[in-house]
């Protein structure tokens, strides 16, 4: 399966060919535009009994493998990469303390506003900074229901320890590792038993990630070992290894997909370059929908 933030498809892959294309509109926001195809995951999933492990190599947030576990639970073994040590660090600690104290604390301060300065004496004389700014920055930025509330404001839902408690047994049957992807994946490639979710860091993003590739550009903004790195490895792959690929350069689809085709756009329109590895091409890019 393959899905693009910027061109918006979607197709799915299996380990003998491509069978079909579906194409659906897709925002690149995993946990809440996950449901366009995570209906076809599982599908795939039900229909392949041999499955056995769900990979991400650029596990990020795990969204993907997280809705996986909300439908199968521990059927799967949950193997989660990623090249940041910081995060792998923090899924590694989630994963040995149990969070009871971590939900005592947010209910004490849930419908609080934030952030005046005796709230921040209050958080902070609990001395547990690691808790006051991951509280912080949730207050502030994210919007989801049962999570957190955006506004400045009193928080008008309700905190629901659900879940969290979802997400700690999730975190609980992982396997958590700090490795570049390529070698991550090597002893996955040509096994059946193991269904991979590729969502890597896009150039456009604010990362460093693609940092050492500024000087191996293409006319177009594309990293020439990029694209030859991720054509070898996929290959390796689609002949027995499925595998759901998130993308954002439809360029790179067509040398991975030899029958994929543009159908027709829905929007098009120009972006500035965000990044400085994009400012280098000097024009700005030309997103369309597909």
């Amino acid at each position: 399966m393959v899905l693009s933030t910027s061109h918006h498809f979607i197709s799915f892959l299996t380990r003998d060919k491509m069978t079909q294309n579906f194409y659906y509109p897709y925002q690149g926001n995993k946990r809440t535009e996950i449901k366009h195809f995570i209906e076809r995951v599982t599908t795939f999933l039900d229909t392949h009994p041999e499955v056995k492990n769900i990979v991400e190599p650029f596990c990020g947030s795990c969204a993907f493998s997280f809705h996986v576990f909300q439908k199968y639970g521990n059927k799967y073994n949950y193997v989660m990469n990623d090249n940041d040590p910081k995060l792998i660090e923090f899924f590694t600690e989630v994963k040995k303390k149990t969070s009871k104290p971590f939900f005592d604390f947010v209910n004490q301060y849930w419908n609080k506003p934030i952030m005046t300065q005796k709230l921040y004496k209050e958080l902070t004389k609990k001395k547990d900074e690691d808790v006051f700014h991951w509280f912080f920055s949730q207050r502030c930025y994210t919007m989801y229901q049962g999570q957190f509330y955006t506004d400045c404001r009193d928080a008008q839902r309700t905190f629901a320890h659900k879940g969290f408690e979802d997400r700690d047994k999730f975190v609980a049957c992982c396997e958590f590792s700090n490795q570049d992807y390529a070698a991550f994946l090597e002893p996955y490639q040509g096994r059946k038993d193991t269904l991979i979710f590729w969502d890597p860091p896009y150039f456009q993003s604010c990362n460093g990630y693609y940092h050492d590739c500024k000087e191996k550009l293409t006319e177009d903004g594309f990293v020439k070992d990029y694209t030859v790195i991720w054509i070898d490895i996929l290959n390796a792959l689609q002949s027995s290894t499925p595998s759901l690929l998130v993308s954002n350069y439809t360029c790179l689809l067509h040398h991975i997909l030899k029958d994929f085709f543009t159908l027709k756009y829905g929007k098009s329109y120009f972006m500035n370059c965000g990044t400085e590895l994009l400012k280098r091409t000097k024009k700005r890019r030309k997103t369309q929908h597909v």
